[in-house]
């Protein structure tokens, strides 16, 4: 859309994909309970603190998100400067663009779309990080090449790992949660997806006016390589928890949850 009418016609279908998304959150039919959520009777402060301390002593929460976060910073950020890298590296304009972000976009589809089939708990773990280190190399991948045949591969497999990964790990997380926990571990979780990839893509627009585009991502797929290995080194006990039934509330049971 970009390649043959501009900007605008593309920025306002978004727009409009956005409101029915709005609006079809009216169809949605949750129990009382549920749509309610659980009141503390304490401060927005006090509840939000609350949540993030239990995010950290979950033994399959916490490693999950760190890695999520790790991820954000130093993998998802590239996508959202891809236009130095379509004009530097490859040497295209918005016709170049387009192609890149609507690669991205089907793969990222086709990605959503097999793990929404896939249907089954077991085994989402391990979909979500190894996810993570196909995220990593072709990052590295696409922004250590010129050739753009080569660009557009990478980023449909940064797409499609993007989704995958993602979508696992929100699952893992409503999955694994105490019931009074969720909002405010989903909450956490929003905040990841949205603030880390901003904050990466500050940090390698402010290294690439030193370094250029190239050495600062590779340093971060780099980094994000190493806390795999560490996430990776925790699968099976963050696996047992996190693919595991939610636990019945009671203060047992959220200990052994929490440890």
């Amino acid at each position: 859309m970009i390649a043959l009418w501009g900007v605008v016609p593309s920025i306002a279908v978004n727009a409009v994909a956005f409101l029915y998304a709005s609006i079809t959150m009216m169809l949605l039919r949750l129990e009382p309970g549920t749509r309610r959520g659980t009141h503390s009777g304490a401060s927005v402060l006090h509840d939000a603190l609350e949540g993030m301390r239990y995010v950290v002593r979950h033994r399959g929460i916490g490693p999950a998100m760190l890695f999520a976060a790790t991820v954000g910073v130093t993998l998802r950020s590239v996508p959202e400067m891809l236009p130095p890298y379509v004009a530097d590296l490859f040497g295209r304009d918005a016709r170049g663009l387009a192609t890149l972000a609507s690669t991205m976009g089907c793969a990222a589809l086709v990605g959503g779309f097999l793990i929404a089939i896939r249907g089954r708990m077991t085994g989402l773990t391990r979909i979500a990080v190894g996810c993570g280190l196909i995220l990593a190399f072709a990052t590295a991948g696409f922004v250590a090449t010129t050739n753009f045949a080569v660009g557009v591969f990478c980023i449909g497999a940064m797409g499609a790992a993007t989704t995958i990964h993602g979508i696992s790990c929100q699952t893992l997380l409503q999955n694994s949660a105490s019931p009074g926990m969720i909002g405010r571990v989903l909450s956490t979780w929003g905040m990841i997806t949205r603030a880390a990839p901003a904050m990466g893509a500050l940090a390698y627009g402010f290294a690439s006016e030193f370094l250029g585009l190239r050495i600062p991502v590779l340093v971060g797929a780099a980094i994000c390589a190493v806390v795999w290995v560490w996430t990776w080194s925790k699968l099976p006990h963050m696996a047992a928890i996190l693919e595991a039934p939610v636990p019945q509330p009671g203060p047992r049971a959220a200990r052994q949850t929490v440890g």
